[in-house]
């Protein structure tokens, strides 16, 4: 039985992701749809054609990890939650989105898609970090109202 890796933008084009793959057909690399963002917001074909070279030799060892929307409506308490939360079918879509981007630049219907896909990644990331901020400020009123001060001392000082 191999590992099972997620992988984030930093790692897609990193040579260890390539040798964690190479090890051994068990490993599997789970892709988060933050790792999309990153490849579509770089509004480049030879870009997303370059990060995604490493996982498109591994097509049967690629999963990708559900949109955090559809994650959060699922039912924790059903069986097989982790399952739930995989796609499986991400190895096979990257395998078939290099065909179609082919060694040249894309086909003009394709390079619109893309198009499209690049403007949503830029525009969801901006949201996204905007969300991240409005969580930051919230953090102090969010903290008094879940946590006793013992219970705040423990967690910054990561004690148990």
């Amino acid at each position: 039985m191999g590992e099972h890796l997620l992988v984030d933008s930093n790692m897609i084009e990193a040579p260890e992701l390539a040798q964690f793959l190479a090890d051994g057909p068990g490993n599997l690399a789970i892709l988060s749809i933050e790792v999309w963002f990153e490849l579509y917001k770089q509004r480049s074909v030879s870009a997303l054609r370059r990060g995604l070279e490493i996982v498109g030799r591994y097509p049967g060892q690629v999963l990708g990890l559900r949109p955090t929307g559809e994650i959060l409506r699922l039912d924790p308490v059903s069986p097989g939650l982790v399952d739930r939360m995989i796609d499986r079918g991400g190895g096979r879509a990257i395998g078939e989105m290099l065909l179609a981007l082919g060694d040249g630049e894309a086909a003009a219907g394709i390079e619109q898609q893309l198009r499209s896909k690049w403007d949503r990644a830029v525009k969801d990331n901006e949201g996204m970090l905007g969300g991240a901020m409005d969580v930051l400020a919230s953090l102090p009123e969010m903290q008094g109202q879940l946590f006793r001060a013992p219970e705040v001392g423990i967690i910054r000082r990561n004690e148990r």
